[in-house]
């Protein structure tokens, strides 16, 4: 049950996200033909005007210019923007990738160190003498340490 209601709620989430986002294209686009076609008014009758209703237009030309040119880089910036999420999320997914490798080499080299000091002991027990000699106590024998070279280099190459 509450599989379906976090599904619907991701559902409705993301019909909310995609309507915003036609909501603010399509007031970007009316924005920018709201413009133009204040453009057209204003200069196909610019010389109709006084100096006291040109000033007034200007103003409006001005405000509407501004809503325009916002309207124009929320348009230009909402495609950046797009275009660095895709890239951000395709980063971060290779990184994830390398992270997972990364922990399966880590975890193969921990076996073979792992495995390594186990050989290394079992090694050295079996090269100790069964009767306590007070005169090789300090010496290990050559053999043995030739035996740990080899296994050392047959786990790391």
């Amino acid at each position: 049950m509450s599989d379906t209601t976090h599904s619907s709620s991701n559902t409705l989430r993301g019909l909310q996200e995609g309507l915003k986002e036609w909501v603010g294209l399509i007031a970007a686009v009316g924005f920018l033909i709201g413009f133009l076609v204040l453009n057209y008014l204003l200069f196909s009758q610019y010389l109709g005007l006084g100096t006291e209703a040109w000033n007034r237009a200007m103003v409006l030309y001005t405000s509407v210019e501004a809503l325009a040119l916002t309207a124009a880089g929320y348009l230009f910036g909402r495609e950046v923007n797009r275009e660095r999420a895709t890239n951000a999320e395709q980063q971060a997914q290779k990184a994830q990738q390398q992270a997972v490798v990364a922990e399966k080499e880590a975890a193969r080299e921990a076996t073979k160190g792992r495995d390594l000091a186990v050989t290394i002991e079992q090694l050295l027990v079996r090269s100790m003498p069964k009767q306590p000699q007070p005169e090789l106590e300090a010496a290990t024998p050559v053999t043995t340490l030739d035996q740990i070279r080899q296994v050392v280099r047959s786990f790391y190459p």
